[in-house]
């Protein structure tokens, strides 16, 4: 069954748990989708500091913010550093439950919206930058009707690329 055809929230997050379970993929992703929400001190302490029922739990902190650096850094988890993503993992569906739908709805509210990155403040800039980003990772997980998927996810990278220009035309990345 693909994601997009399961109707009610809590099968949504049943869905989540098993898969994050199960696909090295989906739960690979998961991680780093919850890393990215910790703030930048935890990021950097790899330590949960903040306990706002976003990113992850304090037992997770150190270890699961470890795991994520080294994906990003393009390193393969070990066997048994995979196999503690899958034990961990699940118990964050609910919260990237949310955070699909989140970026769901507001997929759907910028729909054929041309975003004029040059007048925009830095700060807002840089949060429509990261948005955009969160965007791009969501799709390249998104399961279902390919053709709109990646119609979707071109559009996306157009913007994230004009995004991204005028951000390093400012000096803000």
């Amino acid at each position: 069954m693909k994601y997009i055809d399961i109707k009610t929230k809590k099968a949504k997050v049943d869905h989540i748990r098993k898969m994050l379970g199960q696909s090295a993929n989906w739960a690979n992703r998961g991680l780093i989708r919850i890393f990215e929400n910790q703030t930048a001190d935890e990021q950097n302490m790899e330590d949960t500091v903040e306990h706002n029922g976003i990113g992850f739990t304090g037992v997770d902190g150190h270890i699961m913010s470890s795991f994520a650096k080294q994906i990003l850094n393009k390193r393969t988890m070990s066997q048994k550093q995979q196999a503690i993503i899958f034990k961990k993992m699940p118990k964050y569906a609910g919260q990237l439950e949310r955070m699909t739908r989140d970026v769901v709805q507001e997929k759907d509210t910028r729909k054929n919206v041309e975003l004029n990155f040059s007048v925009i403040e830095d700060d807002e800039l840089l949060n429509i930058y990261n948005s955009l980003q969160a965007s791009i990772q969501y799709y390249e997980c998104a399961e279902g009707n390919y053709l709109q998927e990646t119609t979707e996810r071109d559009e996306c990278n157009r913007q994230f690329i004009k995004a991204v220009t005028e951000a390093e035309r400012r000096g803000l990345i």
